[in-house]
């Protein structure tokens, strides 16, 4: 089975770093990288949080990085990496493209291959059972085409990311975000993890 490096920030600290580096079981100048930039509006190249994410596998010798929009680009193109790395940006419109062009059955078998799975916010939400926990935060970001929420299901563990900032949580009512994920967990009878931007969670895929 594979490893799945859950995150809020991607690289944000040189602890996540070590952490990713010691889930990839081959020499990481060999490693094949692929980036989905799907979850975000942003082209590709004019994004700097995938600027960022460039730089940080450089400076950790990892030259062979791929940038994917499976909005416009086959998927299978996936079953060619030995990391696949889902970045952020709205929930709603990476998981449909996931499901719309079949990558979301590519990525399970990554996982069950064997494959390194890294997820940066929405990317690390959509990893999990369902993304109902945007739908309670963002539910104007909801996109047609969209019909449920289901989520990958590769890992059971639901995470909250970017927690503490609550400028990125505005609320109507002037609730702390803390008040609404426990409002969250009373109605769905779940946990959620609060993930800060220097947190991580490593987990085996099925877990």
């Amino acid at each position: 089975m594979g490893k799945i490096l859950l995150t809020s920030a991607g690289f944000y600290t040189d602890a996540i770093r070590s952490r990713f580096l010691h889930c990839i079981k081959i020499n990481p100048e060999d490693a094949r990288i692929s980036i989905i930039t799907t979850a975000s509006n942003t082209e590709k190249w004019n994004n700097e949080f995938v600027l960022k994410t460039l730089r940080d596998f450089h400076e950790m010798g990892m030259k062979n990085v791929r940038i994917v929009d499976i909005e416009f680009e086959e998927p299978e193109i996936l079953r060619q990496s030995d990391v696949i790395f889902l970045n952020g940006g709205n929930p709603f419109n990476l998981l449909y493209h996931l499901k719309e062009s079949g990558a979301d059955k590519i990525i399970r078998e990554f996982a069950e291959n064997g494959g390194l799975l890294v997820g940066v916010s929405t990317g690390s939400i959509v990893l999990g059972p369902d993304i109902k926990l945007v739908e309670h935060f963002f539910p104007e970001k909801a996109i047609e085409g969209l019909e449920e929420l289901t989520g990958l299901g590769i890992t059971d563990v639901r995470v909250f990311p970017h927690y503490g900032d609550e400028k990125l949580y505005p609320d109507k009512q002037g609730r702390k975000i803390e008040e609404r994920l426990l409002e969250f967990e009373r109605a769905h009878r779940c946990s959620v993890n609060r993930l800060r931007d220097d947190g991580a969670i490593v987990l085996s895929c099925g877990s």
